[in-house]
């Protein structure tokens, strides 16, 4: 678990490099990309010049909403920015967002920064809403993409690449000892929910 003072340096006093590789002819999907880290990745590679950028979100509205405020801050040009809607608690609309993905020229890079924290307990593909989303349904779409991005590296002679948005919060989750066979069935109980655990095992 890091101390106090690893926290403090990581959130005030650690300066991280701003990448600076230029974009220019990439295609870059991001999920979760209305709001938060998610606008402010889109926004930088809009920056280092993409020629393509999807916005992955649920909500289509919120989604042009923030294609339209990049557009306003960088003044770039209104077709480098889409807005495709993809929901991760749902197979059909994550293979609708896969047939979409397949139908693209290239596809460079694949950002999965899309998560919840659910509050209340739902069965989601058979276990809690929070793993379901953050885990499983990531899982779903990025596996779906993995042979497009295997084209685009023969096509174009590139090394693609696929991450994952992640958080220091799992070096203090719980994992539960006694879970049986499948750990997504125990999460599956009703009884076994806590709602910010789940979230940081996620």
């Amino acid at each position: 678990m890091p101390s106090l003072s690893d926290f403090i340096y990581t959130q005030f006093r650690l300066t991280i490099p701003i990448p600076t590789a230029s974009f220019a002819s990439k295609t870059v999907i991001i999920t979760g990309a209305n709001g938060g880290l998610g606008k402010e990745i889109a926004t930088h590679i809009v920056r280092l010049g993409a020629s393509k950028v999807i916005l992955g979100c649920r909500s289509k509205s919120r989604g042009n909403e923030t294609k339209q405020s990049i557009e306003s801050t960088l003044q770039c040009n209104p077709d480098i920015i889409e807005v495709w809607e993809v929901d991760l608690e749902s197979e059909i609309s994550i293979k609708g967002f896969v047939n979409q993905v397949n139908r693209l020229p290239r596809l460079d890079v694949l950002i999965n920064n899309a998560g919840i924290h659910g509050q209340k307990f739902k069965r989601v593909y058979g276990t809690e809403r929070t793993v379901a989303i953050n885990c499983i349904g990531t899982f779903l779409l990025s596996l779906q993409i993995i042979p497009k991005l295997k084209e685009t590296a023969r096509k174009y002679q590139i090394t693609p690449h696929l991450t994952f948005v992640g958080s220091a919060l799992y070096d203090v989750a719980k994992y539960p000892e006694n879970h049986g066979q499948d750990i997504f069935d125990w999460y599956g109980e009703e009884s076994h929910m806590d709602s910010m655990n789940q979230y940081v095992i996620s």
